[in-house]
């Protein structure tokens, strides 16, 4: 939005600088022969005043609508310093493996955020890539690709999120609990709360770009 307003404010600055000297050039003449017609004065009223409508007409008028998407790639492009390309990649993948209750796409970004800060190529205790994918576990869900993969790797942590949300009658904040200690560990009570705090706070991070 701030870009569009300088756009319009350049515009305006062009328009006053183009009509203004042409304005100028009529000055008062002590020849009586040289004076300008009388309806000069009426053409240079109605050109100013032409000017006047356009600028309110272009202050007043309806600003275009911001992309959404295109802030959020812009935004997390800056903060975790990856390409717009790169982000592009990860927000698309994260559209195609989105469900429509849970996880959304937020969700599957706010993941993300947390488990590798958007490094595909994070490794930490035998867990890889984006979504940090234990590959003891389940290595045979990415069926001989690369856990590195930015669009295998998205499809399997959301497998995984989904099928923990669903064990645990839907209820969200265990499943992402779950997701960060494991299933097995998460019944049994070990688990780090501080995990879903933070998840939450990036998926307020996203959520106060795209809505």
């Amino acid at each position: 939005m701030p870009r569009i307003r300088r756009w319009v404010g350049g515009f305006l600055i062009l328009l006053i600088l183009i009509i203004l000297p042409a304005c100028s050039t009529i000055k008062p003449s002590s020849d009586p022969s040289k004076i300008p017609p009388a309806d000069t004065d009426t053409r240079l009223a109605s050109d100013l005043d032409a000017l006047g409508d356009l600028i309110n007409i272009l202050r007043d008028a309806p600003q275009p609508a911001v992309d959404p998407d295109a802030e959020l790639v812009q935004a997390l492009a800056k903060r975790f310093r990856k390409s717009e390309e790169f982000i592009q990649r990860v927000v698309d993948a994260a559209d195609r493996y989105a469900y429509p209750d849970y996880p959304k796409r937020e969700n599957i970004l706010a993941i993300i955020s947390v488990e590798s800060s958007f490094n595909p190529k994070a490794a930490h205790r035998g867990s890889l890539g984006l979504m940090q994918i234990h590959m003891k576990v389940h290595r045979k869900e990415f069926r001989g690709q690369s856990p590195y993969d930015i669009d295998r790797n998205i499809a399997v942590g959301v497998k995984i999120l989904r099928g923990y949300y669903e064990d645990l009658n839907h209820r969200e904040r265990s499943a992402v609990l779950a997701y960060n200690a494991g299933i097995g560990n998460f019944l049994k009570g070990r688990y780090v709360s501080d995990y879903h705090r933070k998840y939450m706070r990036e998926l307020a991070y996203i959520r106060s770009i795209t809505q």
